[in-house]
C-alpha cells in the first residue's frame, strides 16, 4: 500500500501530538475483507504494552525511524529480540498467532504499519493466565484491566533521564530540577516561584512549618481528603481540627469554617495557624470566599491542590491563591514524576526558605553547620527528568480527564439511582477532573449485595496494597453503602479498577480524638460514592463499557 510523503509525515505529527501513548489511525482496506491496517507514529522509549493475538498472525512493518520487535514465553521470559527498519536486513515481520510480544521504538518519528485480524490482549501474559469465575474470561482477557489512572509517558521522559545518568547527575539537584521548576513556575503563572520536592505531603510539611505551626497549635483542614493534607500537621505536634464540605463543590464549606474559627477562638483563645483546603478530585474550593474568611481572621490559607494540578477558578490556577500551593507528582496524578510534589512559594525570599528547609537547613560554613532542624526533600534530578517530559503533554493529558468526565455525564444521564458528580453550573468553575466520580442512590440493588462486607478483604485500595496490617474485621462503623461495595466487587471482576471516596478524616480512628465542625455532607458521600476510570489510558470504548457493566449490575 503506498503512503504519500506529504500523508505520512502529517499522520506522524498527529500521533505525537497524541495525548495517549500512541495514535492509531485506521486505514481499512475493503479488498482484504475485516483485515485492519493502522498506521502509528511512536517516539524513542515508547513501548506497545506485552500482548498477543489470539487467533490470527499479525505482520508488522517500519516505514521510518527503527523499532525492536520483541518475544515473550507464558511466563513473560524474553526469549528474541529482532530490530525492524526499512535500512535493516528485516523491514517486515510476521508475528504468530498466541506469541506474546511488544513493540519499541528506538528513533524519534518512528512510522509503523500493522495489518492484523484478531483478538488485541494488553496484558502481561500472568495477567492473562489468571482465571475469574466470576465473569466471561475471554471478554476480561480481550479487553485488559482498566485502571483509574495510569500515569501515561510522552516518550520525551527518557530522554532527559539519560541525560542525567550521562552528565552523572542523579542527586536531588541539577540541570533537570532547575529546568522543570521554571516549566512549573511558567505553568502556573502570578509571579510565583516553585520548589520541587520528593513528595506532595513534603510540601504541605513545609508550608505549615512556614506558617509557624508548631507544637500546641491547632490548623484548620478539609475533613473530606486524604491523609496527606492533616498528618503533616501532626509532624508539627499541632493538632488538625476538620471541617465539612459543602454538597455542590465537596470540598471545605466556608460558612462552617467560620463558624469553626470562632469557635476555636472562644475555646482557646487563640486563631488557628492556617487553613488547609483541598481540591478534591480536581474540583476547585470557593477560594474567593474561604480567602475573605482567613483574611478576617489573619489565618494564612496553605491550597491543597495536590488533586487539581491544572484545575482554575475564575481562571486562575489553583494553588497560586493563598499564602502557599500544593501540588502532587504521585504515579496517577495529572502528571507524574513516579513520585513528587511541588511547592508554590509567594516570592523569592519565602522560596529561598523553603528552599533551605528542604535541604536539611544548612548554614555558609566550609563544614555542615545546623542552626535549624531541615529535611531531606528535594527532588532527584531523575524524577525531574519525568517531569520535564510529562509538562510537554499536561494540556493533552487535562483535555482528555475532562473529555471523560463530559462522556460520564452523557452515558449516565439516563441511568436511574446514579449521578456523576459535576462542576457548579454557576461558573467560574473549571475542574481537571482527575478521578470521575458517582453517587449510587441507596435505593439502587446491585447483584451481589446480599454478599457486600461477609469476607475481609485480602488487600487494600491504592499504592499500599500489599504494604498494610490485616483487618481484623470486614466491616467498621463508617464504610460505603452494601450496594457501593457490590459495585466495586462486580467491576473488579470485570476487569474495571473502582474505588471508594476518601474516607473523612473526622471518621478515621487515628483523628478520633481531634476537634470537628461537620454537617454530615463527607459522611454521606462517602456512603454513597464512588470513583472510576478516568486516566489517559482509559479510551472511549473502555469508558462505555464501564457504564454498560455498571448498567449490567443494576438488578431491575
Amino acid at each position: 500500500m503506498k503512503i504519500n510523503q506529504k500523508v505520512l509525515d502529517a499522520l506522524t505529527e498527529q500521533a505525537k501530538a497524541s495525548p495517549r501513548l500512541r495514535k492509531n489511525l485506521d486505514l481499512r482496506d475493503s479488498s482484504e475483507d475485516s483485515s485492519q491496517r493502522m498506521l502509528n507514529a511512536i517516539e524513542p522509549g515508547s513501548e506497545i504494552p506485552i500482548h498477543r493475538h489470539q487467533k490470527t498472525a499479525e505482520t508488522v512493518v517500519c516505514l521510518r525511524g527503527r523499532v525492536v520487535e520483541e518475544y515473550y514465553d507464558e511466563n513473560g521470559n524474553l526469549t528474541e529480540s529482532i530490530e525492524i527498519s526499512p535500512a535493516g536486513p528485516t523491514m517486515a515481520l510476521n508475528v504468530p498467532a498466541g506469541q506474546w510480544h511488544t513493540l519499541r521504538s528506538l528513533e524519534s518519528g518512528t512510522v509503523i504499519m500493522e495489518s492484523k485480524d484478531g483478538i488485541f490482549l494488553p496484558l502481561s501474559p500472568n495477567d492473562a493466565l489468571q482465571k475469574d469465575k466470576d465473569v466471561d474470561h475471554e471478554e476480561k482477557k480481550a479487553r485488559g484491566r482498566i485502571y483509574l489512572c495510569l500515569a501515561h509517558m510522552s516518550g520525551k521522559e527518557q530522554r532527559y533521564i539519560r541525560e542525567a545518568f550521562e552528565t552523572n547527575w542523579v542527586v536531588p539537584l541539577g540541570p533537570n530540577v532547575d529546568a522543570f521548576e521554571k516549566d512549573l513556575e511558567k505553568f502556573c503563572g502570578q509571579d510565583k516561584r516553585v520548589v520541587v520536592l520528593s513528595a506532595g505531603t513534603a510540601a504541605v510539611h513545609l508550608a505549615l512549618i512556614a506558617c509557624g505551626v508548631g507544637p500546641g497549635d491547632e490548623v484548620i483542614v478539609q475533613s473530606f481528603t486524604f491523609c496527606a493534607s492533616s498528618h503533616p500537621v501532626t509532624y508539627l505536634g499541632a493538632t488538625p481540627v476538620f471541617v465539612d464540605s459543602e454538597s455542590d463543590t465537596w470540598n471545605m464549606d466556608p460558612d462552617l469554617l467560620e463558624e469553626a474559627i470562632k469557635d476555636r477562638i472562644a475555646k482557646t483563645g487563640k486563631a488557628p495557624k492556617a487553613i488547609v483546603p483541598v481540591a478534591l478530585y480536581g474540583m476547585p474550593y470557593r477560594i474567593d470566599r474561604i480567602l475573605a474568611i482567613a483574611d478576617k481572621y489573619g489565618i494564612p490559607v496553605i491550597e491543597d491542590a495536590a488533586e487539581g494540578f491544572g484545575s482554575r477558578y475564575n481562571g486562575q490556577m489553583l494553588g497560586t491563591f493563598g499564602k502557599y500551593g500544593v501540588w502532587s507528582f504521585n504515579g496517577n496524578k495529572i502528571i507524574s514524576t513516579s513520585g513528587g510534589g511541588a511547592l508554590i512559594t509567594p516570592d523569592g525570599d519565602a522560596w529561598r526558605e523553603i528552599m533551605m528547609y528542604a535541604t536539611q537547613y544548612r548554614e555558609g560554613y566550609p563544614y555542615y553547620q545546623h542552626e535549624k532542624i531541615g529535611y531531606n526533600y528535594r527532588m532527584s534530578n531523575i524524577c525531574a527528568g519525568i517531569g520535564r517530559g510529562q509538562m510537554t503533554i499536561v494540556k493533552d493529558h487535562i483535555v482528555h480527564h475532562q473529555h471523560r468526565q463530559k462522556m460520564y455525564e452523557e452515558l449516565f444521564a439516563d441511568v436511574p439511582g446514579i449521578t456523576v458528580h459535576s462542576q457548579p453550573a454557576t461558573g467560574g468553575f473549571d475542574s481537571n477532573f482527575w478521578l470521575c466520580t458517582i453517587i449510587l442512590d441507596p435505593s439502587v440493588r446491585v447483584k451481589g449485595q446480599e454478599n457486600a462486607y461477609k469476607t475481609v478483604v485480602q488487600g487494600a485500595v491504592g499504592g499500599a496494597a500489599g504494604v498494610i496490617h490485616m483487618a481484623d474485621a470486614p466491616t467498621t462503623d463508617c464504610q460505603p453503602n452494601d450496594n457501593v461495595e457490590a459495585m466495586r466487587v462486580f467491576l473488579d471482576a470485570a476487569g474495571i479498577e473502582a474505588r471508594p471516596l476518601w474516607k473523612p478524616m473526622h471518621k478515621q480512628p487515628v483523628y478520633k480524638n481531634a476537634p470537628a465542625y461537620v454537617n454530615g455532607v463527607s459522611e454521606n458521600l462517602f456512603k454513597v460514592g464512588m470513583c472510576l476510570p478516568s486516566g489517559p489510558y482509559v479510551t472511549d470504548e473502555e469508558a462505555r463499557y464501564v457504564v454498560e457493566t455498571i448498567k449490567s449490575a443494576i438488578v431491575g
